[in-house]
C-alpha cells in the first residue's frame, strides 16, 4: 500500500469545533483520500506506537518535532513531507500495520473525517453490499452496518458462500473497475477501512468501481491446498479462467483448446492444473499503461504483467491491428518491492 499526503486543508476558527484555526493533513492510500488529521492527532498516534512497540519504532522515520510558533506555508509543507515519509515507513513495518491499534486508529480516522465533511449526514442503519466474483457473478451481502470493517464483510462473504473458516485467509476483497464488461484491478480493500465509506468515496470518483472477492496470495503453490475442496476449487476455477482470458494476448499457446475441452467436460480440477502451466497464470495484468521507452525516448503504450518475482512490460507496435501487436518485451526481476504505485496520465 502507498500512503501519501499530497496536500493540506486550512480550517478557519469559524468552521472549527473548538473555535481554533488549524491545518488538516489529507492522507491518501493508493491515491484515494482516506482521512484528514491534525498534527496533534498524528503526534498522539506516534506516542502510542512508541509506547507499545519500542523495538519496531527504532527503524521508523523520525516524527516531525513540535513548533512553538505558528508555521509558515513553507514550514507547513515541510511538515507535510516529513509526516508522509513517517507514515510510509510505519505501514511498511509488518508488526505495526498488523496491530489492532493502527487498524483501529485509521478506521476511526476515516469515520471521523466522513462525519466532519458531511454536515447533518448520518450513517445508514443497515447496508447491503453487492460483491462480484471474477466471472462477474454477483452475491448480495445483507444487513451489515456502516461501522463494520473489512474483516466483518469478508466473514459475511464466507458465510454466504459457505466457505470454511480455515480457507478464508486465502481470499480477500479488492476494488476493481468494471468497464466495457471487463474487470480491472485497482487495489485491495484494507483491514483498517470501512467498506461502506471507501466504496462511497470511490464511486464518487469513478462510478464503475465495484468490490471483488478473489484469491489474495502470490505463492501459487497455495493453490494445491484449495483444489480438493469443492467450494474453494470453484473459486480457483473462476480465478484461472480470468487469468487465462487476461493473458491470452500476451502468450499465444496451444493449451487454450485443451482448456476449452476441459471446461466443456466440467473438469474443473484438471482445468486449474493445466491453466497453472500458462506463463502468466497468477500475474496481475494492467492494461492501457504507458512506459518511457529509453531506446526511443518516447512514451509508449504497454501492458504490464506483475507476478512470479518479475515485472514484464509489453510495448505495443504503432499499429495495434497487426496479428502480433507487441514490438518489445522488457522484464525486470523483483525480489522485494517496499512500496510502489502506478500513476494514470490523463
Amino acid at each position: 500500500m502507498y500512503f501519501s499526503i499530497p496536500d493540506t486543508t486550512e480550517v478557519s476558527a469559524k468552521r472549527s469545533s473548538n473555535q481554533q484555526a488549524h491545518t488538516l493533513f489529507n492522507i491518501h492510500i493508493n491515491g484515494i483520500h482516506h482521512c484528514s488529521l491534525r498534527y496533534s492527532q498524528l503526534h498522539a498516534f506516534h506516542d502510542e506506537l512508541q509506547r507499545s512497540f519500542p523495538v519496531s519504532m527504532i527503524h521508523i522515520q523520525p516524527f516531525p518535532p513540535k513548533k512553538i510558533f505558528s508555521l509558515s506555508l513553507r514550514e507547513t509543507d515541510e511538515r507535510r513531507l516529513l509526516l508522509e515519509r513517517y507514515l510510509q515507513s510505519v505501514v511498511q513495518h509488518k508488526s505495526l500495520i498488523a496491530s489492532s491499534y493502527v487498524n483501529d486508529f485509521f478506521f476511526n480516522a476515516q469515520r471521523e473525517t466522513f462525519l466532519n465533511e458531511s454536515i447533518n449526514k448520518t450513517f445508514p442503519e443497515k447496508i447491503n453490499f453487492t460483491i462480484h466474483l471474477l466471472n462477474q457473478h454477483k452475491i448480495t451481502i445483507e444487513n451489515l452496518s456502516a461501522n463494520d470493517n473489512t474483516s466483518k464483510l469478508l466473514d459475511a462473504c464466507a458465510n454466504k458462500m459457505q466457505l470454511d473458516n480455515e480457507y478464508l485467509t486465502y481470499f480477500s476483497l479488492f476494488f476493481y473497475e468494471l468497464k466495457n464488461n471487463q474487470l480491472s484491478i485497482i487495489r485491495p480493500l484494507f483491514s483498517f477501512e470501512s467498506p461502506y465509506l471507501s466504496l462511497e468515496k470511490a464511486l464518487k470518483t469513478n462510478g464503475n468501481y465495484c468490490l471483488v472477492f478473489k484469491r489474495t496470495y502470490w505463492d501459487l503453490s497455495q493453490d494445491l491446498k484449495l483444489i480438493d475442496n469443492r467450494r474453494t476449487r470453484n473459486l480457483l476455477f473462476i480465478q484461472s479462467q480470468y487469468d487465462i482470458e487476461q493473458s491470452q494476448d500476451l502468450y499465444p499457446s496451444g493449451i487454450y483448446q485443451q482448456l476449452k475441452i476441459l471446461f466443456d467436460n466440467n473438469s474443473l480440477k484438471e482445468y486449474i492444473l493445466l491453466a497453472r502451466t500458462s506463463k502468466f497464470y497468477g500475474y496481475i495484468i494492467l492494461k492501457e499503461c504507458s512506459i518511457n521507452d529509453l531506446t526511443t525516448n518516447k512514451l509508449s503504450q504497454c501492458i504490464l504483467a506483475i507476478g512470479n518475482n518479475e515485472l514484464v512490460s509489453h510495448l505495443y507496435r504503432d499499429d495495434k491491428k497487426k496479428a502480433n501487436s507487441f514490438a518489445k518485451e522488457f522484464s525486470f526481476k523483483v525480489t522485494r518491492i517496499r512500496c510502489w504505485k502506478l500513476r494514470k496520465i490523463l
